[in-house]
Formats: C-alpha cells, sequence, structure tokens
C-alpha cells in the first residue's frame, strides 16, 4: 500500500513538473515586446551591406542586434562550451540563443570576423591548450578528442591557424616552461575573439 502512495506521488509530482515547464517553454516563447523609440540623436547609423542583388540589400546598425547576437555567441561557448560537440551545427544554436540561422551566420561573418567553423575551432583550440596546461600528461590525441576536434588533422590545421604553431612544438615549448616553472596560461598562444 506505502509503495502504490508512493509511486501516485511521484506520478503526481511528474505531472506538476511537466506542466510547469511547458508552461515556462510557452512564456519564453513568446515575442517580446518592440523596443521604445530612442530620440533622434542617439539613432545607431545604418550601414549598408552589399549583396549581389541590390534589391536585396540589408543593413547593419551599429549597435544592433547582432553585436547582441555576436556578445551571447561568446557567452554561450565560454559557459557552455558547445564546441566541444564535435557534430556542432550552427542550427544547433538557434533555440539556445533564440534567434534564426540567418542572424547567426552574420553575427558571426560580420562582428566576430570569423565564420562559423573558424569560430568553434578557435574555442576548441583555447580548450586544447587549457586541457594540456592543466595536464600535461594527456596525449595530443586525447586532447584533441576532449577539445571536440573529429579528426587530427582538423585539430593540426586549426591549431596552427590560432597559435601560429603545431601541436607539437607547442607542447614542448609549454612544457620547457612549466619545467621552470614558468606560469603558462591560454592567453599567451591564443589571443581573445573581440567584436567588431
Amino acid at each position: 500500500m506505502k509503495l502504490f502512495l508512493f509511486l501516485l506521488l511521484a506520478a503526481a509530482a511528474l505531472t506538476i513538473l511537466q506542466v510547469y515547464l511547458i508552461v515556462t517553454l510557452k512564456k519564453s516563447n513568446k515575442k517580446t515586446p518592440a523596443p521604445q523609440p530612442q530620440k533622434e540623436e542617439s539613432r545607431p547609423k545604418l550601414y549598408p551591406i552589399a549583396s549581389e542583388d541590390d534589391s536585396n540589400r540589408s543593413y547593419l546598425f551599429e549597435g544592433s542586434v547582432k553585436d547582441d547576437i555576436a556578445e551571447k555567441i561568446l557567452d554561450y561557448f565560454e559557459i557552455c562550451k558547445p564546441y566541444l560537440n564535435p557534430k556542432l551545427k550552427i542550427k544547433d544554436l538557434e533555440l539556445p540563443l533564440k534567434t534564426n540561422r540567418n542572424y547567426l551566420s552574420q553575427a558571426f561573418n560580420e562582428k566576430l570576423e570569423n565564420n562559423f567553423n573558424r569560430t568553434c575551432n578557435y574555442f576548441r583550440v583555447r580548450e586544447a591548450c587549457r586541457l594540456y596546461i592543466s595536464n600535461p600528461k594527456l596525449s595530443l590525441k586525447e586532447i584533441s578528442i576532449h577539445a571536440g576536434f573529429n579528426s587530427a588533422s582538423a585539430f593540426l590545421t586549426a591549431f596552427r591557424t590560432h597559435t601560429n604553431y603545431t601541436p607539437g612544438r607547442w607542447q614542448r615549448e609549454v612544457n620547457k616552461r612549466l619545467g621552470k616553472s614558468e606560469p603558462v596560461t591560454v592567453d599567451d598562444y591564443v589571443k581573445k575573439l573581440k567584436i567588431r
């Protein structure tokens, strides 16, 4: 009898939790109200973005939504580390960042000055460096897998691109510095991305 009551209470609790989650998701998917118009002197400047067909010209606002999206991308990558998934696609960022692929792509290309793949690889290289500095006993293969790379060639290419070192040469230099008890940080080798 006690088991039956326990199961009944557990089922009720799960039902309440499901209803709560559904209501919360519906609230978060509602459109936010349009922002209040700004004073004339503080309106953002418009910069036309040339396209092949001039009739489809779009405009990039200084201090606009794309800046916010670029900042959200950097924050999301720093905190949640989605790049650790070697199969990450740009569409996987739409829901957590609450935007669409077109805005994401523009933010990557125009504000971060990197495409999606290059940005992911940048964060993967930073993660690989961090992993090795914190545990020099790891092999380069283990590091590349833990950092989200799906192949050794992708790891090598990205590492050269973002550090100007091959992984082996970088590893030897870090080992030398660690052997001399010198402080070593990721920022010594890979600079942080900045929003343009």
